[in-house]
This record gives C-alpha cells, structure tokens and sequence, in this order.
C-alpha cells in the first residue's frame, strides 16, 4: 500500500526523528500518487463535463483554453520546515529545481507568489516610499571601471 506501519497504527512513540521524518516521507509519496491518481480518474472528467455543460448552455463563451487546467493538489507541512527550505534554495541555486516547482511542493503556482509578491512590494513602496530598497545584485557584481 505505501503506507508506513507507524502511520498504520498511529504510533510513533518507538520512533527517533529521523524514523519519523522517513516515515512521513514515505507517505507523502504514497499520498502524491493517490492525489495525481485522483486528478486523472475523476477530476478531469468532471472538469471537462462543467466545460461541456458551460458552454452547451452558454454560460461559458466557446473558447480552447477552458479545457486546459492543472490540478494543484494541497502542500504538505514539512517536519523540519527550515532544513527543506534550505535544501529548496540549494536545488534552486543548482537549476536543478525551478520556483514553479517549489511553489508546487508548497501548493502554490509560481506565478500566483510572484504576482502577490509583486503586489506587496509595489504597496510596501507606496507606504513607505523612503524605505531603502535592496541593492541591485547586478550593480553589485560588476567588475570597477579600471579608467
């Protein structure tokens, strides 16, 4: 089943941290499996017939894009949230992950956080209009005029 025997049970109390933190890893696989399962068996079909039914009658303009979707399933709560946020940057800074696809460990898009985050520094900006703002990295690593 994929499913730990301490999940099982619900008993952790012969269990160290590390044997825990394995353990739920473990079932988060299980679960991410159920969860795309899910999307593919029955959430799509109900999607696509909401689009259908929309659109028969004429609630939904006729439109391709309506059809495309993605499911983003809910994040889950990390056993040691500072260590994987840590490893989420290293993997990031290594192009081996991109932010779409921590955003998504996280049950986010990664284009939603970035239009948010857009919008509060813009409004952080006009209350506080003073406030120093975060030195270019660009302007920062440039090599100095030799001239």
């Amino acid at each position: 089943m994929g499913y730990p025997l301490e999940l099982v049970m619900l008993n952790f109390s012969h269990s160290n941290f590390s044997n825990t933190r394995a353990a739920l890893q473990q079932a988060y696989r299980t679960f991410e499996c159920l969860q795309k399962w899910w999307a593919r068996a029955f959430l799509r079909r109900v999607w696509r017939y909401a689009i259908y039914w929309g659109i028969k009658h004429g609630h939904l303009p006729r439109n391709d894009q309506a059809w495309r979707h993605k499911w983003q399933p809910p994040g889950w709560v990390w056993v040691d949230p500072l260590k994987d946020a840590q490893a989420m940057l290293m993997l990031m800074r290594a192009d081996i992950l991109t932010r779409e696809h921590v955003c998504a460990k996280y049950g986010q898009k990664g284009s939603d956080v970035l239009q948010k985050r857009l919008r509060e520094l813009q409004e952080e900006r006009k209350l506080d209009p003073y406030r120093p703002q975060k030195p270019d990295k660009a302007k920062k690593e440039a090599p100095p005029d030799d001239a």
